[in-house]
């Protein structure tokens, strides 16, 4: 079946982590997810992947009548929106920066996760964070699902598996 999926990531998570008092950090990542990344995420029919400490999944079928890349870049797009908001209210040693990796293609489901190449690329993505300097980065199957609904630029290419590249794109917001 035809996914995409959707991993935010909080940059330097770990640092965050060690410069604030415990209960700071948890009231931060209540609000990070529950105010603004699960909201976004339910206002566009995605479902709920993993949590693994600050990193959240979710995902969307893409079908003849449901074009899960423009959901789930529509949700990405609102995160990263709501997040500048939050930010401007937070103190400024509270404030975190957040990226989000958006791919496209086949997958397999089992247990509200989704295996298979789609995700693996998804994972290696949200890891080029660095690379790039961009807040949402999408492959170019997710691109193509898009049909230039919203807007995005060319960054790069990575070869995922050693045997076929894929062109990387910021999506602009």
């Amino acid at each position: 079946m035809d996914f995409t999926v959707l991993t935010t990531n909080i940059v330097n998570y770990t640092g965050l982590c060690e410069k604030l008092p415990e209960d700071t950090t948890a009231r931060i990542l209540n609000e990070y997810y529950f105010g603004i990344v699960h909201p976004a995420l339910n206002k566009y029919d995605g479902e709920l992947g993993n949590t693994i400490g600050d990193r959240q999944t979710a995902y969307w079928r893409n079908t003849k009548r449901s074009n899960g890349s423009f959901f789930a870049c529509s949700s990405a797009i609102e995160i990263m929106n709501n997040i500048r908001m939050d930010q401007e209210i937070l103190p400024s040693d509270s404030r975190f920066e957040v990226n989000i990796a958006i791919t496209s293609g086949q997958a397999t489901e089992f247990e509200n996760t989704l295996i298979g190449e789609t995700a693996d690329l998804n994972s290696q993505l949200i890891c080029l964070y660095r690379e790039y300097k961009v807040s949402v980065l999408i492959d170019e199957y997710t691109q193509l699902l898009l049909k230039n609904e919203l807007p995005a630029r060319e960054i790069g290419t990575v070869n995922p598996d050693n045997n076929n590249s894929v062109k990387l794109y910021e999506l602009i917001f």
